[in-house]
């Protein structure tokens, strides 16, 4: 997925986003992210700073929602997150 320009002009200049997750059961958990990048494919990653509860939401609800803001103009960003702990693209981080 890309994001329209001026989206993702706000997502990789703005230094703070809102990253939702939600247990099995519903539970929401919302943490900032601030370590986010946009890949050349249009896929987001996102950096584990200590993220406990959002990553104990990811490994059993991939369901994620993002929120991202300058000033008054506001986007979410809706999809499905991929945990990774090993790999070249875990490396790159």
């Amino acid at each position: 997925m890309f994001l329209k320009k001026e989206v993702a002009d706000i997502f990789e200049n703005e230094p703070y986003h809102q990253f939702a997750t939600a247990s099995n059961d519903g539970k929401p958990n919302i943490c900032n992210i601030g370590a986010k990048f946009i890949r050349d494919d249009g896929k987001i990653v996102i950096v584990d700073n200590f993220m406990k509860k959002t990553i104990a939401n990811l490994q059993k609800n991939s369901e994620i929602a993002i929120l991202i803001r300058k000033e008054k103009e506001s986007y979410q960003i809706k999809g499905t997150a991929l945990y990774l702990t090993s790999g070249e693209e875990h490396d790159q981080v």
